[in-house]
Order: structure tokens, then sequence, then C-alpha cells
């Protein structure tokens, strides 16, 4: 419990104990070791381990470490041995003293076939019940001679020729369905395909077994749609990433959640500003929204779409302030009952007042919620009507 990282033993010739487990080790040279008779190693990061020089060794506990091959075949004097939880492929424990030995080799995934002096004797002693090996481990007495594989012959990776059998069967023929929606074509195990429909491929696994794939394609082709689109001159047009604002044919390149082309051709009509004058109405200056108007601009509708204040003149109005920025005071005569109408400039009504008395009328108009701009105020009886500008500032 170090964290050694080295260690060099090299000019320890008479060691006989050596304790080094739970460290950082990587790399231990106990060949110059002759006298070595214990050996802790174990919950380090060895990779390889020599111990054919050490003839003496009787003990050798070297789990949790990533070593992947291991020959003891010159420890004569070995009796026990540790090494589960290793990276173990290879293993060699023919040393001419297995029935004096004690192992635990368990945990090592990698390892299904373990050279001893006498098969024999190992499978009735070395056991997974006594806590000796896993239950994938086999014994030999030459592996090299040995074929690894399955050995059931209801398998479909079945080897008549295996002699250890290394958990490696397959039994069961897969099939798996793919649903795909793409653009144009579709590459799929090395075919291209251009059309929709249901394609199927019949895939071998590593195994041997056979692997029936499907593949319910549907393709799409590129989208074409025409719109017919009108705007205010004043106003844009989006699409995509394009504005427009003027008049003309306009053709974008879209793609739809598929990725695939939505090709838009848009018709894009600029309808001019106009206005007309509504008076005698009381609405003032009006865009009809069809460019139909008869003056251009708005203020030019305003300069000539004045009141000429009171029609048929029956009322004497005195209208103040004017220009005010919340409240109007109108005072005026009337015999009959009257009518007080306020419009904005498109013809909408934001005020109205009916007033059943006749005579000397005052009253105030609150416009103090509306936006800044001019109105039209018509008072009216069932006679008579007169319209004046109000402006709001």
């Amino acid at each position: 419990n170090n964290n050694l990282t080295e260690l060099d033993v090299s000019q320890n010739e008479n060691l006989q104990n050596l304790y080094c487990y739970s460290n950082n080790l990587t790399e231990l040279d106990v060949s110059q070791n002759e006298n070595l008779q214990f050996l802790y190693c174990q919950n380090n990061n060895l990779t390889e381990l020599d111990v054919s020089q050490n003839e003496n060794l009787q003990l050798l506990n070297c789990p949790d470490n990533n070593l992947t091959e291991l020959d003891v075949s010159q420890n004569v004097n070995l009796e026990d041995f540790n090494c589960r939880n290793n990276n173990f492929t290879q293993l060699d424990l023919r040393n001419g003293n297995n029935l004096n030995m004690d192992i635990d080799i368990r945990y090592n995934s990698n390892l299904y076939c373990i050279n001893v002096d006498n098969v024999e004797y190992s499978q009735s002693n070395w056991t997974f019940e006594n806590n000796n090996i896993s239950l994938w481990n086999s014994f030999s007495e030459d592996c090299q001679n040995e074929i690894l594989g399955c050995n059931d012959n209801l398998a479909c990776n079945y080897n008549g020729l295996t002699t250890i059998y290394d958990f490696s069967c397959s039994y069961i023929d897969s099939s798996s369905i793919e649903f795909v929606t793409d653009c144009y074509y579709y590459e799929w195990n090395d075919s291209t395909y251009f059309e929709s429909g249901t394609y199927t491929f019949l895939n071998s696994n590593q195994n041997g077994c056979d692997s029936l794939l499907s593949l319910d394609l549907t393709l799409l082709s590129s989208e074409y749609s025409e719109n017919n689109v009108s705007i205010m001159e004043n106003e844009n047009y989006t699409i995509g990433g394009n504005t427009y604002s003027n008049n003309g044919t306009y053709i974008d390149t879209l793609q739809n959640i598929f990725g695939c082309d939505s090709i838009v051709t848009t018709n894009l009509n600029v309808i001019p500003l106009s206005y007309n004058c509504n008076l005698p109405l009381g609405n003032g200056c009006l865009d009809p929204m069809d460019g139909t108007g008869y003056f251009s601009s708005l203020e030019n509708c305003e300069t000539n779409c004045v009141p000429s204040g009171i029609i048929e003149n029956s009322f004497n109005t005195s209208i103040y302030p004017n220009p005010s920025s919340t409240i109007f005071n109108a005072e005026y005569y009337s015999e009959k009952v009257s009518e007080v109408i306020v419009t904005n400039i498109l013809g909408e009504q934001v005020y109205f007042e009916s007033i059943k008395s006749i005579g000397d009328i005052s009253t105030k108009i609150d416009l103090s919620d509306y936006s800044k701009g001019v109105y039209n105020l018509t008072i009216k009886t069932s006679d008579d009507i007169s319209n004046h500008k109000l402006i709001l500032q």
C-alpha cells in the first residue's frame, strides 16, 4: 500500500519473502532471486511475470492483476497458487507437483484450457464446487493439441472437431426490421436503393448463424408548392431566410423535416398605400387596402380632407384644447338629443356618448388611452351633423 510504480530487487540474492501487494507496479523482475519462497504481488497492474528462475518458490499469490500468460512448470516446489481475476488466455501448471498444490484461478473469463500434470486428477480435485476454477475452465495435458469451439450439434456454429467447449455456441437465427425514411436514395449493406419498398439481406454472423435483416424504405422526392401572397407597400414578406418587398415571382428551396428539398414558388403582389376622404360620414381618411384610394399618401389626404366645420351649420361648437394630450372639451347648443362620436383614421370608433339633454351642452372627451394622431369628432342629431378634427399629441 505504498503506491509504488517501480521495485528493484535484483541485488537481493538471499531474498526469501517478498510482499509488494496493493501498489501500482506494472513490472516485477525476480529472475535474480533464486532463494525466493513466498511472493505476494496481488492487486497491482502487472502484465507479465516470469518465475522460471525461482525453483524454491512455494507460494505465489498474484490475483487482481492484468496477467495474460503464466508458466510455473519450473516451480517444482510450488504448493499454494492463487492467480484469480486476471486476463489469462494461457496457463501452464505442469510442474510435476500438482498432487501437492492448492490452486485458485477463478474469474479469468478468457481462460478455457489449463495445462496440468494429470487431467483425471485435476478434474477430480480442482473443481468449481471447491472454489478452484470457474465453470468454463477445462484441463489438458497439452492445450496446443486441443480445439476450442462449440461441441453441441444443435447449435448453428457446431464444430464436430471441438475437444474443449469455449461457451461460444449460438442457437437462434435472428431477424430484424428497420424502418427508414430518407430523400432520393438510400445505401444499405453495400447496395443503393432509389425506390421505396421492402428489402431483405441474409447475413451470417461470426458464429455462423444466419441473421435476416429487413428494410422498410420510404424515399421522398422534392416537394413543390406555389403561394399567392399580397402585402402592403410598407410591409415585407419573409420565407426561409429571404425577405421580399417588391412585386415579382420568387423561388426558394427549403428543407422539410426529413431534410428533403421543398421548393416554394411565391407570387408576390405589393399593394400601394392609398387613401380616400370619407367625409361627410365622419370617418376621415381611410385606406381601402386594395390600392384604389384617391390620395397616394396619408398626409396628402389629411390636407385635403378637412371638414368644413358645421354641416347645415346647426351647431355653434367650441372645442378646446385642440391639440390635446388627453382630454378635449366640447361645448355646443342643440335643441334635440345628440350623439358624440370619435373615430380614428381607419374609421374605427374609439369614443361614443349619447346626450339626452338639450340646450347648452358641455362634455369631456377622454382619449388618454389611445395613440397620438388625428381623430375625427362627429356631433349629430336626427337632422344635422358636424365634423371636426381632433389632434391627440
